[in-house]
């Protein structure tokens, strides 16, 4: 099988607050194109609503946001 050996851009950040920090994610995800973005503390609320494409969103049950 034919591997690709190339790295991958993985982007992680402790956002602490998607809604206060979206336009520097938007710059951050322009300048730097990664493949795989993990966003912690994202202080989301259940009805919030994050429009990025295969987005996978993973809540906390205690109530307190993603």
């Amino acid at each position: 099988a034919d591997y690709d050996n190339s790295p991958i851009k993985i982007m992680q950040w402790n956002m602490r607050s998607f809604r206060a920090n979206r336009s520097n994610l938007i710059s951050l995800l322009r300048e730097h194109d990664p493949e795989v973005v993990l966003l912690n503390e994202t202080w989301m609320k259940q009805v919030d609503v994050a429009y990025i494409k295969n987005y996978i969103r993973e809540d906390r049950e205690d109530g307190y946001g993603g």
